[in-house]
């Protein structure tokens, strides 16, 4: 399950399977977002991803990226994010 795949919707957020905490307030239910930012000059459209999950309880932005990957040496991919909704 890549980020886009992840609802907008309250949920649980592990990677590898270890909650997302709140550095703010130590709950652990957020809203993603993929958001896309214009980094370069404008107009010339070129967009970066950025993944950003709200905390429910505090409201404080937790960036984080999506570290699935292939694994080589098992020869599958190895999915690192999953969403529980709440």
């Amino acid at each position: 399950m890549t980020i886009s795949n992840l609802q907008e919707v309250k949920s649980r957020i592990t990677v590898f399977g270890q909650p997302m905490i709140c550095r703010g307030c130590s709950h652990e239910v957020f809203i993603p977002y993929e958001l896309y930012i214009n980094v370069e000059k404008p107009g010339i459209g070129c967009l970066y991803a950025h993944d950003i999950a709200i905390c429910q309880n505090c409201g404080e932005a937790r960036h984080f990226s999506d570290p699935s990957d292939f694994d080589n040496e098992k020869g599958i991919f190895v999915w690192a994010l999953r969403q529980y909704v709440c």
